[in-house]
């Protein structure tokens, strides 16, 4: 784990407004490069979210999740090895933040099995 990277995460979750909560997800290869930085937002959705979202039976949950808007924005023949999410209230206290049964399949569908969050 580099905590560097999930302090990056922690900060970016902190500026988020205007949502119930503020999460960040930041994808890295094997040698801690950034590959790609996605929020939630309770505003928008993504085609990835409804065919992970129905494949766990969760059909309602359409709004763009933190990880689903960070792997959709890997680069193409980018290999992603880790990635890292935080969640911090609007108070900003830094809580809990593993993922949701949906984001867990995306993210074991693509072959990131180093996950780590906010605990």
């Amino acid at each position: 784990m580099n905590k560097r990277i999930l302090n990056k995460a922690i900060n970016i979750a902190k500026i988020l407004k205007n949502r119930k909560q503020n999460i960040c997800a930041i994808i890295v290869d094997k040698k801690n490069n950034i590959l790609s930085i996605g929020v939630n937002f309770y505003t928008k959705s993504h085609p990835m979210q409804k065919k992970y979202a129905d494949a766990c039976g969760e059909p309602d949950k359409l709004w763009v999740h933190a990880e689903v808007n960070s792997v959709s924005k890997i680069p193409y023949g980018r290999k992603p090895y880790a990635i890292y999410v935080a969640r911090v209230t609007p108070s900003g206290k830094v809580k809990l933040a593993k993922p949701c049964q949906i984001c867990s399949k995306l993210l074991a569908d693509r072959g990131i099995k180093n996950i780590y969050y906010t605990t």
